[in-house]
């Protein structure tokens, strides 16, 4: 790039910046319309970078081809720019910066924070470790709140914060320290929520790798625990059709990860969700197909034929017992998980069963669904041993 357009560059984006400190300004000085100019500044910095103006950021080589790490093919913003200018020349940001501390607790100024300075805070020396705790504090925040537009809108405008929080930050372990361990670990399960949003599941195997410590883990489970269980959180908060069929159709990246019962029986009462009509999800039609679709393949419903033509004949004497006591006062009382699990399909078989009708006899009963080859237990005595595609065993 020649010396004058990096000068006609340089004065754009000067510009840029003293218009952005005069709208923080006059919302500092003017509370009645402090939140509709926030709002208008936040839509400004997030808007895309027409032909004109583009012509004049973006850098070019010699060749009058412009440079790809400063070239978006989809769409440039004018975050993404400015991101990068106050990293380069972090003097052009301070006022700005301490005009948005003075506005900290008002509506839009986090996100704000987060597109203009997410870069600056992990590139450029802070020294000052009170400011850092806000700092990471309100780029959680604020990221999440402009992720969430994204969500509610269906598109990737702010594709180029996450990926940079995602790559940059995430999965470097000299950047991601810089911030409080608790910003650190509301980043993660930040990402976690977004990540197939943002079609980057290819990450998720590396993203797991670099999870924070968590206080609780040993009663969640470990990171891919942590991962389902929020992911599970953010399905059932979407209301938009594209965007929840979008996810379901990603999903089939879980396939694989070790989970614990608890985590893998809350994926699928989550899925389970979603295959009926009506309350509380109120699913659409294709809903309702992309969650069965998921679920057959996370959970084949059934095991192999020999596998449970062996489980049928170790339980058959059992059936025949059953048969022969016509005791039916504890049918009722199915077992909560057991129901989840033969509702969506699973083939739960007993694996081992161990039973003495001379302890208590009269409390046991048990029936084979032929419907989609279930065996769904009945007593007040069972409980689950194990979830999942393979064979769980129910111990009565």
């Amino acid at each position: 790039m020649n010396q004058g357009s990096a000068n006609r560059r340089s004065a754009y984006l000067t510009a840029l910046t003293q218009e952005i400190e005069r709208k923080l300004q006059r919302a500092l000085n003017c509370p009645s319309q402090r939140v509709d100019l926030l709002q208008q500044l936040l839509a400004d910095i997030a808007l895309e970078i027409d032909d004109r103006a583009r012509d004049i950021i973006v850098s070019r080589n010699e060749d009058g081809i412009a440079k790809a790490e400063d070239r978006m093919d989809n769409c440039l913003c004018f975050y993404e720019v400015l991101a990068d200018h106050y990293v380069r020349v972090p003097e052009d940001g301070k006022h700005i910066l301490d005009l948005i501390v003075q506005l900290w607790s008002q509506s839009f100024v986090s996100h704000i924070f987060a597109l203009l300075f997410h870069k600056w805070l992990f590139e450029v020396p802070i020294e000052n470790t009170e400011a850092l705790l806000r700092y990471g504090s309100a780029l959680v925040q604020g990221a999440r709140n402009v992720f969430w537009i994204d969500i509610q809108t269906n598109t990737r405008r702010f594709l180029s914060l996450f990926h940079y929080l995602l790559e940059e930050v995430a999965l470097v372990p000299e950047r991601s320290n810089k911030i409080s361990l608790q910003a650190r670990r509301d980043l993660f399960l930040l990402i976690s929520r977004f990540l197939f949003f943002y079609n980057l599941g290819d990450f998720l195997e590396i993203f797991l790798q670099q999870f924070p410590t968590f206080p609780n883990s040993f009663f969640v489970g470990g990171p891919a625990d942590i991962f389902v269980i929020e992911l599970t959180d953010q399905l059932q908060k979407l209301k938009v059709e594209p965007v929840l069929l979008h996810y379901l159709s990603h999903m089939s990246a879980l396939q694989g990860l070790e989970l614990r019962m608890s985590t893998s029986t809350r994926l699928k009462s989550c899925l389970y969700s979603f295959t009926s009509p009506g309350g509380p999800m109120y699913p659409t039609r294709a809903v309702r197909h992309a969650a069965w679709d998921i679920l057959d393949f996370l959970f084949p419903p059934f095991c192999s034929l020999t596998d449970f033509k062996l489980q049928e004949a170790r339980t058959e004497h059992f059936h025949e017992d059953i048969r022969n006591k016509k005791t039916r006062r504890h049918q009722n009382k199915l077992c909560f998980w057991t129901e989840i699990m033969a509702r969506c399909g699973f083939c739960v078989a007993v694996a081992a069963i161990q039973m003495s009708f001379a302890r208590n006899p009269m409390n046991q009963a048990c029936r084979l669904d032929g419907t989609r080859g279930m065996l769904l237990a009945f007593s007040s005595d069972c409980f689950i041993l194990g979830v999942g595609p393979h064979l769980a065993g129910i111990s009565l």
